[in-house]
């Protein structure tokens, strides 16, 4: 949805929704493809820690990411690519957040715990429905289903959520069990459950 035009001039006719729930991209943002740069700074392949995207290519070209490391493609080639990937998704990041001015209703944006997109965006709170401030709630997929992995998630919100602490069980799936992207990126549904619950004050 990185164009917002014909999306407004489809729900204009539509009634007003009840809720936001949003889970925008997380791919660009996840720490899980770490590396450490010349220039001291931590990140991903696409941000240093602090958020600040990577735009120096010999910078990014000498993290000790295996990632970086061991690319048989061009290089340069590459980075120009995670570039515009990088740019899509803030993108869609951005719209997320007019939407939720746009439609003045409770909302909640999952991400993974530690996404850098926490850092980037979804900050100026006193914005979004006149709020002080986000309530930021953690979670794990595993205390709401024991055929999810642990996987920490983080829901920043319109009200504070109360949400399940971390299971002192382990997780029985394993990733060879994943068979695809969508059963990766799927949400368990009783934490979809409750946190719609919530937002909609139902007991």
């Amino acid at each position: 949805m990185s164009d917002l035009t014909s999306f407004f001039a489809t729900v204009k006719n539509l009634p007003q929704p009840d809720l936001i729930f949003a889970n925008p991209p997380c791919e660009t943002f996840s720490v899980a493809t770490r590396g450490t740069f010349n220039s001291g700074n931590t990140g991903n392949l696409y941000y240093y820690e602090d958020g600040t995207p990577i735009t120096d290519f010999e910078d990014w070209k000498s993290s000790t990411s295996t990632n970086i490391r061991n690319l048989k493609r061009d290089k340069g080639l590459y980075f120009e690519n995670i570039k515009k990937i990088r740019d899509g998704h803030e993108r869609l990041h951005m719209n997320t957040e007019t939407i939720i001015r746009y439609f003045g209703v409770p909302f909640a944006i999952e991400n993974p715990a530690q996404s850098i997109c926490f850092k980037k965006f979804y900050q100026n709170s006193s914005e979004l429905l006149e709020l002080p401030y986000f309530y930021d709630a953690m979670t794990y997929y595993l205390a709401y289903d024991p055929d999810f992995l642990t996987k920490p998630t983080k829901i920043r919100a319109s009200i504070p959520l109360v949400l399940r602490p971390k299971p002192i069980y382990d997780s029985k799936k394993r990733f060879e069990k994943i068979h695809n992207y969508n059963e990766k990126s799927a949400m368990p549904h009783n934490l979809i459950k409750s946190i719609v619950y919530q937002l909609l004050g139902i007991d």
